[in-house]
């Protein structure tokens, strides 16, 4: 096919699929992906397709603005850093439920940090006992239980978390805002 002719098939189907487009529009959503998500849970997930997918599902403290790498608040409405880098706390949006209708809460996002951090933690353990890992957790934080670099996190109240580095982290926000750090609900994982 000589590249007229190819942009004149394709134009001809994309007006066929834009005159399709009302009566589907009513009653279908048709979406095209190169594939299907390996899991849901973004803890232990490395590919772009359950990327893609899980971020429409979840969210984390932090996020990028749009698809930049500027990182604005989140679940997290703001938050302060200690002058030393190692003491980041979070004030949490209010009013968030997960989609099983649980609150979002300091407990919950403090339950999230266990399960990626500690290896003793029944979800962290019934990942591995499946043949999965937490990768992501260990690259960006150094790995897990006392070689973390996160070494305490804590719910000072119901709106806030306090997260304590061994030492400080640049990209520690940065870290934050990658899909795989995106916060679930505890009922439902377990």
């Amino acid at each position: 096919m000589t590249g007229i002719t190819r942009l004149s098939s394709f134009l001809i189907l994309v007006l066929l699929l834009l005159g399709a487009g009302p009566a589907m529009a009513q009653s279908t959503f048709i979406f095209g992906a190169q594939g299907e998500p390996v899991d849901l849970d973004p803890a232990i997930i490395t590919d772009g397709i359950s990327s893609r997918v899980t971020r429409q599902i979840y969210e984390g403290l932090t996020k990028y603005k749009g698809a930049t790498t500027e990182v604005v608040p989140a679940l997290a409405e703001k938050w302060t850093v200690s002058a030393d880098g190692t003491v980041w706390t979070f004030t949490l949006r209010r009013n968030v439920k997960f989609h099983d209708g649980t609150p979002f809460d300091a407990s919950a996002g403090v339950w999230n940090f266990e399960r990626w951090r500690f290896t003793k933690h029944p979800q962290h353990e019934n990942q591995l006992k499946a043949g999965k890992t937490f990768e992501y957790y260990e690259a960006q934080f150094g790995g897990f239980d006392d070689k973390s670099l996160i070494t305490k996190v804590e719910a000072v109240n119901p709106t806030t978390v306090r997260i304590t580095l061994k030492a400080p982290q640049g990209p520690f926000l940065a870290n934050l805002a990658m899909f795989v750090f995106d916060i679930v609900s505890p009922k439902a994982v377990e």
